[in-house]
C-alpha cells in the first residue's frame, strides 16, 4: 500500500508538471488599431489563426496587418491565414492603412485641345509605410473617370464599364505631406464642353498573393466637373492686388495667374456656350456651373456673353416657344456649340437643326394645350 501511494503521487505530480508546461506554452495574437488592441486571440496547436477584418481606421483605407517574426515585418490581408508554427511568444498585429483622397475639383487645358484632369493624392508617410512593406513596384495609384451619365448610379470602380482607367506613372508633384498623381480625360470636343465628367482615386497593392483596390471616398459637389466650368472658374480667378500666384494684369484692372494669351484662349472656349434664360421673351445671361446644377454670374468686368436673344417666337412652332440667338454687334453666332436651357443642356451634334442662317432657333415646350 506505501508503495502505491508513492507511484500514484509520483504519477499525480507528473502530470500537474505537464499540465502547467502546456498551459504556459498558450499563445495569443493581438491586433491593435493604433494603440487600441481590437481583438485578441488563441493560436491553435499548431500555431495558426485566421486574421482580424479591417478595423474602422476613419479617414484612412485600411490595406492589411504588419507583424515582426525574427527582426523582419511582413504585412497579411485580412481573412488570411497566418502561420507562426516555430515561433514561440504571443503575436501581435498592427493595421496599416493608407490615407486616399480625390483632390477637389479639376484643371483643365487652356487651349485645344480641350482635358479636364483630375488629381488623387496619398498621405507620404502612409505611403512611405507601405512601401517600406511591399515594395513600390507592388503598388499601384491612378485616376478613374468617366462621364457622369454613365455612372450617376453605378459606383464608379475598376468593374465599373466604360470608365478610362488612368494608371499614373509617376507622382506629378509632393508636399510636405502628400504625394499627388492625376488622370485624364480623352480630347473632350466642343460639343461635350457641358458634359459632366467626374473622377475617383485609387490605390491597388499587391501582397500576400492577392491585389487589394481601395478607393477614395466621392464627393458628387467637389469630384464633377464640365470643361466649361473649370474653364469659367479660371478665367474668372482674378484678385484686385497681385499675390504670389497672381502676377498677371488683366484688362480688368486686376491679376490674373494666366498670361493674355491664355486668358484669350480660355475666353474663346467660353465664347462656345451660351445660357438661355426663360424668363419673359427670353435673355441671354453670363453664367457658368461647375456641376450643372448651382449657376454662378461672370463678373461683368471680366466676361460678358457676345450672345443675345433677338426675336421670341410664341407658340411657334404649335405647343413650343422659340428662341432666337445671334451675336451682339456681328459676334459670329457659329461659335457656339452647346448651350443652356431650361435648366437643361444640350450639344450641337444632337440638335444641328437649329443653327440656320440668320440665328439659332432654340424651341422648348410650352403649355399651350
Amino acid at each position: 500500500m506505501k508503495r502505491f501511494c508513492t507511484l500514484f503521487f509520483l504519477t499525480f505530480g507528473l502530470l500537474l508538471l505537464l499540465s502547467i508546461g502546456i498551459s504556459a506554452e498558450t499563445r495569443t495574437a493581438t491586433f491593435y488599431n493604433g494603440e487600441t488592441a481590437v481583438k485578441t486571440v488563441t493560436l491553435d496547436g499548431e500555431g495558426s489563426l485566421t486574421l482580424a477584418t479591417a478595423p474602422n481606421m476613419g479617414t484612412k483605407k485600411f490595406i492589411g496587418w504588419a507583424v515582426t517574426r525574427n527582426g523582419t515585418e511582413t504585412l497579411h490581408p485580412e481573412g488570411s491565414v497566418f502561420n507562426d508554427a516555430d515561433g514561440i511568444g504571443n503575436l501581435s498585429f498592427h493595421a496599416v492603412g493608407i490615407g486616399l483622397k480625390t483632390l477637389d475639383g479639376a484643371a483643365v487645358t487652356y487651349a485645344s485641345p480641350t482635358v479636364l484632369r483630375f488629381d488623387g493624392a496619398v498621405d507620404l508617410s502612409d505611403y512611405s509605410r507601405l512601401t517600406a512593406l511591399v515594395g513600390a513596384e507592388n503598388i499601384t495609384t491612378g485616376v478613374l473617370i468617366a462621364p457622369y451619365s454613365q455612372v450617376s448610379i453605378t459606383p464608379l470602380k475598376l468593374t465599373t464599364a466604360s470608365v478610362l482607367n488612368r494608371v499614373s506613372d509617376g507622382f506629378l508633384y509632393s508636399t510636405r505631406t502628400l504625394r499627388v498623381f492625376s488622370g485624364s480625360t480623352d480630347t473632350i470636343p466642343d460639343d461635350h464642353l457641358l458634359e459632366k465628367y467626374c473622377g475617383r482615386a485609387y490605390l491597388s497593392v499587391t501582397f500576400g498573393g492577392q491585389t487589394l483596390t481601395v478607393y477614395a471616398d466621392y464627393d458628387i459637389e467637389k469630384h464633377i466637373r464640365s470643361a466649361h466650368g473649370v474653364t469659367a472658374a479660371a478665367f474668372e480667378d482674378r484678385f484686385s492686388t497681385s499675390d504670389a500666384t497672381h502676377t498677371v494684369p488683366a484688362a480688368c484692372g486686376c491679376y490674373s495667374r494666366y498670361s493674355a494669351d491664355r486668358l484669350n484662349a480660355l475666353q474663346a472656349r467660353l465664347d462656345k456656350v451660351i445660357y438661355v434664360s426663360m424668363a419673359g421673351t427670353g435673355k441671354v445671361e453670363s453664367k457658368y456651373s461647375m456641376d450643372n446644377f448651382d449657376f454662378k454670374e461672370f463678373n461683368t468686368a471680366h466676361y460678358t456673353s457676345p450672345y443675345r436673344v433677338e426675336r421670341f417666337l410664341s407658340d411657334e412652332p404649335h405647343g413650343y416657344d422659340t428662341y432666337v440667338i445671334t451675336g451682339v454687334n456681328g459676334t459670329d453666332f457659329n461659335t457656339v456649340t452647346a448651350y443652356f436651357v431650361g435648366g437643361s443642356y444640350f450639344g450641337v451634334a444632337n440638335r444641328a437643326a437649329e443653327w440656320k442662317s440668320d440665328g439659332i432657333y432654340i424651341s422648348v415646350i410650352n403649355s399651350t394645350p
